[in-house]
C-alpha cells in the first residue's frame, strides 16, 4: 500500500520536448562560424530531421554543404547543395561573407539545375516574356534556370494581362494559366457610365410621360364647365408639370455625369491595361513576399 501511495505522490517525469529546428539551425550556423565544422554537421543533420520549414530545411542542408567544402569533401558538398536547392530554389550565398571558391562551387551547382515554366491561355495571341526576354506565344513550355523568374504576359493588343514571379524548382514545372477574356464582358470597364446613362434615359422617359399627362389634363381644364373639376385639374396640372421639370433636370444631371464618367473610367481602364499591378506576389519556400515588377 505504501508503495502505491508513493507512486501517486512522486512527480511524473517531464515529457521530452521535441527538438526545435530553428534553434538547432542557429546552433549549427554558430558552430560553423566558430570553425567547428564536424560538430556543426551533426547539429545541422538534427535540424534537418526535426521537421523544419522548407526555408530552414534548405538552410540546414546548405550549411552542411559549406562544412563539407571546408573539410575537403567537395563531391558530398555538391550533393548537399543540390538537396538544399530542391527545398528552397531561391537560396544564394553572399560573396562578402563566404570565400569566393565556395560561392563559385555553389553557383556552379545552382546553374546546372533546371526546371520548366509552362504558360497556358484561354485565347490565342498571349505573348510571354521571362525576365524581360520574349519567349513566344502561349501555350508555351520552356526550360528555365531555378529560382524566382519574372513572368510578364501581354494580350494580342499589347496590354499587360499578367505580371508575377514564378518559382522554378529543380526538375519540376511551374504552371501558369492566363485569362485573356475580361471577366465582365464587353463594356465592363465603364460600368458606372452606363448606370448613369440608363438613369438619365429612364428619368427622361418619366418626365415626358408626366408632361404628356399634364398636357392631356390641360385640354380638359380649358373645356370643363364644372368649377370643382376645374380646381382639381388646375392642381393636378401644376403637380405634374413640376414633377416633369424635376425629371428633366435629373435626366440632364445624370447625362452630364455619364459623360464625365465615360472619360474617367476609360482613362482608368487604359492605365490598368498599360501598367498592371505595381506590386506583385511571390510565393517561395521562404513564404509570401511582394515584389516590384
Amino acid at each position: 500500500m505504501i508503495w502505491f501511495l508513493l507512486g501517486i505522490a512522486w512527480p511524473a517525469p517531464a515529457e521530452a520536448r521535441a527538438p526545435d529546428p530553428e534553434d538547432l539551425l542557429r546552433r549549427g550556423v554558430a558552430l560553423f562560424d566558430a570553425g567547428k565544422f564536424k560538430a556543426a554537421i551533426k547539429v545541422l543533420v538534427r535540424a534537418e530531421l526535426a521537421n523544419p520549414s522548407k526555408h530552414d530545411l534548405g538552410q540546414a542542408r546548405l550549411y552542411q554543404g559549406l562544412c563539407l567544402v571546408v573539410i575537403g569533401k567537395s563531391k558530398a558538398a555538391r550533393r548537399r547543395f543540390e538537396s538544399a536547392l530542391l527545398a528552397d530554389p531561391d537560396l544564394s550565398l553572399d560573396r562578402q561573407r563566404f570565400n569566393g571558391r565556395i560561392v563559385e562551387l555553389f553557383e556552379d551547382v545552382k546553374g546546372s539545375l533546371r526546371g520548366w515554366v509552362q504558360v497556358e491561355a484561354d485565347q490565342a495571341g498571349a505573348r510571354v516574356s521571362v525576365n524581360g526576354r520574349f519567349e513566344g506565344e502561349a501555350p508555351l513550355a520552356l526550360e528555365s534556370r531555378i529560382g524566382s523568374q519574372r513572368l510578364l504576359v501581354r494580350g494580342p493588343d499589347g496590354r499587360v494581362v499578367h505580371r508575377a514571379m514564378v518559382v522554378v524548382t529543380p526538375g519540376e514545372t511551374a504552371s501558369v494559366t492566363i485569362t485573356l477574356s475580361p471577366p465582365g464582358g464587353a463594356g465592363s470597364g465603364r460600368l458606372w457610365t452606363w448606370v448613369a446613362a440608363g438613369g438619365a434615359a429612364a428619368s427622361l422617359g418619366v418626365g415626358i410621360g408626366l408632361w404628356a399627362w399634364a398636357d392631356a389634363d390641360h385640354d380638359e381644364f380649358l373645356t370643363t364647365p364644372d368649377p370643382a373639376r376645374y380646381d382639381e385639374l388646375k392642381e393636378q396640372i401644376r403637380q405634374r408639370d413640376s414633377a416633369a421639370v424635376a425629371m428633366f433636370c435629373l435626366a440632364g444631371g445624370l447625362a452630364a455625369a455619364s459623360a464625365v464618367l465615360y472619360f474617367v473610367e476609360g482613362r482608368r481602364a487604359v492605365e490598368e491595361r498599360n501598367t498592371g499591378s505595381r506590386w506583385v506576389p511571390r510565393v517561395s519556400a521562404a513564404g509570401l513576399a511582394w515584389d516590384l515588377p
